[in-house]
């Protein structure tokens, strides 16, 4: 499973969902998470947090790998479906969490003109 989580925070949602595939056992044997996480403050918790997932992974027998990005995703995927001369194809997900903060997409806000 190629997991995208778009405003990681610290984990909770993709740490639910590796907690979950591994209680149900449902034929998942690897775990790619991809988290984007703009805040400094969050990023050592994020970081403890996908470092537990892939531990309870391994006990589980599922391979775990992540990759936390410091970067907004929607400004990064954005210049990549604007064919920016600088960007890789945008990367291909099977699930994908999302909790955004909305206040950001209500006004007139860089990341709502993006979207």
């Amino acid at each position: 499973m190629r997991l995208l989580d778009a405003g990681a925070g610290a984990g909770a949602l993709t740490a639910a969902l590796v907690s979950r595939s591994c209680e149900k056992k449902c034929g998942i044997r690897t775990i790619e998470a991809t988290l984007y996480e703009l805040d400094p403050l969050i990023q050592d918790a994020l970081l403890e947090t996908m470092q537990d997932c892939r531990r309870l992974c391994a006990e589980t027998g599922i391979q775990f790998s992540f990759t936390i990005h410091a970067t907004d995703f929607i400004q990064e995927m954005s210049a990549c479906l604007t064919d920016n001369l600088f960007c890789t194809q945008p990367p291909v997900f099977d699930a994908a969490i999302v909790n955004p903060p909305l206040r950001r997409y209500f006004q007139k806000s860089s990341s709502r003109l993006l979207l």
